[in-house]
């Protein structure tokens, strides 16, 4: 009988305007993936995917300095504008999946209008 992998976990945090208090939040959510990952509830394999939904503060920039910070754990995604709450980005969000893994892929507009920062 094999043992059951741990999940990995993707942590997509949208991010409007939150220069004052990304670097707080991502020094608590990175321990807390640190300590689930030594408890083996999540697999090392999860990260944080920041997306910058078309701020207009230094919060791109501070993305950019964080990912840097932590390349193998912390991903950014830059919309060029504002395009909402994620959802007109991944509608598929909330279609449910009985597989345990899902990918999305982004929509035309979206692809046209993104920037990814990988540390």
């Amino acid at each position: 009988m094999s043992a059951v992998k741990p999940p990995t976990v993707a942590f997509v945090i949208p991010c409007y305007n939150e220069q004052a208090g990304i670097q707080h939040t991502l020094t608590y959510l990175l321990a807390d993936i640190t300590r689930l990952e030594k408890s083996k509830a999540i697999s090392p394999g999860s990260y944080v995917t920041l997306v910058d939904d078309g701020s207009t503060d230094r919060t791109w920039d501070l993305i950019e300095k964080i990912s840097r910070a932590h390349p193998k754990r912390v991903h950014g995604l830059k919309l060029s504008r504002n395009v909402g709450h994620q959802m007109r980005c991944w509608p598929d969000c909330s279609r449910r999946s009985e597989k345990p893994m899902q990918s999305f892929r982004l929509t035309r507009t979206c692809r046209t209008t993104c920037r990814s920062s990988r540390g």
